[in-house]
């Protein structure tokens, strides 16, 4: 199975998770090295990149409960191969498709909580059977990045106007958390593409809270 990787997010500062378009069944993946997230340094070792495709070995089935098993897919970490680099064509017809709209692309299980200095948070309810990774189509000045203080941590956010209302997304996508991490925000508008349309990658963080939800976040701007 070959896929085009879309996104590298943080789950924690050693863990990493890796997702991507496959082609041939139009389909995303999330691969899991074993049944779990990636060892950080391991990715590094790879040298995997958003853009690149790798092939990789499927092995067993996915154990873990929708909207994340609609895209799990365990895989032996050991048999991993970079077939090509540096896919830029994140519009065109080779690359997963984009939706206008958040809730269609969910399959209209999304909830959204009251609007927080006019955004919103949305999440979809454990066990939903829908995607739990999305792409939208977002022009470049309908996305902001700013840092939000909360119960004395500070974390990168998304605000972003969509058809459905300005959302307000943590950013889990790894680039752009380094670029912050070394630089701060205007590090991390410097990293985004130089391009006046984005592929906007949003994800659903594991079930977490009381009652818990699955959280929406920003995996990436291609």
């Amino acid at each position: 199975m070959k896929i085009l990787i879309t996104e590298i997010t943080i789950m924690r500062s050693d863990m990493l998770c890796l997702a991507g378009w496959e082609a041939e069944s139009r389909r995303m993946v999330r691969p899991l090295p074993n049944r779990r997230h990636w060892d950080a340094a391991y990715v590094d070792k790879l040298g995997i990149l958003i853009g690149d495709v790798i092939s990789i070995v499927p092995n067993g089935a996915a154990r873990r409960p929708y909207p994340h098993k609609t895209e799990d897919v365990p895989i032996d970490p050991f048999r991993l191969q970079i077939v090509s680099r540096s896919f830029a064509n994140w519009m065109g017809s080779s690359a997963p498709p984009v939706s206008e709209s958040i809730i269609v692309a969910f399959g209209h299980q999304s909830v959204w909580k009251a609007p927080f200095n006019g955004a919103q948070k949305g999440y979809v309810p454990p066990g939903s059977r829908c995607a739990s990774l999305i792409g939208i189509a977002v022009l470049r000045g309908a996305i902001c990045l700013e840092e939000f203080a909360y119960n004395g941590r500070t974390q990168l956010v998304s605000i972003i106007d969509t058809p459905q209302g300005r959302v307000r997304l943590p950013v889990t996508a790894r680039n752009l958390r380094d670029a912050w991490n070394a630089g701060g925000v205007g590090a991390a508008h410097r990293a985004l593409p130089d391009k006046d349309r984005f592929h906007v990658r949003i994800g659903l963080a594991n079930p977490f809270g009381e009652p818990e939800t699955c959280a929406m976040m920003l995996n990436g701007v291609l």
